[in-house]
Formats: structure tokens, sequence, C-alpha cells
């Protein structure tokens, strides 16, 4: 996870269970669900956002555009779901189906709906404004699929999932002014 990112994180006890995941995922066989409060709208309810992600590792610092910048580019696949909005504010379910550094930050901050608290892709002034030490995003909720391997075929379609993070709390009581 991010620095700042709260929420589910799998840990792997030996080496040889890390190499099983680190396969999971690469063939991307795992389900990963977050959820965030953004300052701004969707335009659609549920959507799929495509974009190209590239890299500056200098600079710890990605950029999001609608076309491959360079031969670094990575394409990403952000699944946007509107979950309630009040105001100029709304809490976002997320879905990954690519998984590259600083996607869902970067990816909404192109979406034009940067994700509460992040000091990065956000808007300084208004997290400053609301007193935001922390961006408001959790990985909510980790989904194995089948998994054929009979090592750890007890993790098929297994699901970890964390009780709600501060920040929905918030939300719901209509705190982000």
């Amino acid at each position: 996870l991010d620095t700042g990112t709260s929420g589910v994180v799998l840990l792997a006890k030996n080496g040889e269970f890390l190499d099983f995941m680190l396969e999971v995922f690469k063939d991307k066989e795992l389900e990963k669900e977050y959820i965030c409060v953004v300052k701004g709208i969707p335009k659609q309810k549920n959507a799929t956002h495509n974009a190209f992600l590239t890299k500056n590792a200098k600079d710890a610092y990605v950029t999001v555009a609608p076309k491959a910048k360079n031969n670094s580019s990575k394409p990403i696949t952000t699944q946007v779901s509107l979950l309630e909005s009040y105001g100029d504010y709304s809490l976002l379910k997320v879905g990954l189906i690519t998984g590259r550094t600083h996607q869902i930050r970067a990816h909404l901050a192109y979406l034009e709906m940067p994700i509460l608290g992040d000091s990065r892709y956000g808007i300084n002034s208004l997290n400053r404004q609301l007193k935001m030490k922390y961006q408001a995003l959790c990985s909510k909720k980790i989904k194995f699929g089948q998994i054929s391997d009979k090592r750890y075929s007890y993790l098929s379609d297994k699901e970890f999932i964390c009780p709600d993070p501060w920040f929905v709390e918030s939300f719901y009581k209509r705190e982000f002014k």
C-alpha cells in the first residue's frame, strides 16, 4: 500500500508463500476493492476508466494521460462507483483492474476527483482547510479467486475485509465542508 493508505495488507510468513503471492498478484488472481472520499462528483455512477500511467522514479511521482507519453508508460484500468455524495464530496468504491504505483490516487486526481488528505496528488490548500492529516483512502477488501495450487487452495474465494476506516463516519456526519 502507499504510505498513508489504511486497510487490508497481506503478509507472507515465508519465502515459499511470498513467491506464491507474487504470482497471484502478477496473474491478477485477486480482486482488490478500496474506498475513499474525494473532492468532486463522478460523471457516471459506475464507470471503468482507462488511461496511461508514466512513472518518474526520481521524484517518486506518476502522471496519468489519455495516451502513452513514452515507452515506460503503462496502461491502467480503474473502476469507480459512487456510493454517496453531498456538496462537492463523494464516497467512492474503487476497483483495481491493474495495480500500478499510486494508480488510484493519480487516476482520480486526473479525473478531477482528488482524494482528501492526499498531499502528493490532492489539493493541499483544501487538506489544510479540512485539517486532513491522513489520506482518505482504504484498502477495504481483498478477495482471492480460484487457487489451483493445492498447497494454498484453502484461499480459494476467501475474502479479507477491514472495518470502515475513520473517514467513512466523518463523511456520513457531513464533516467535510
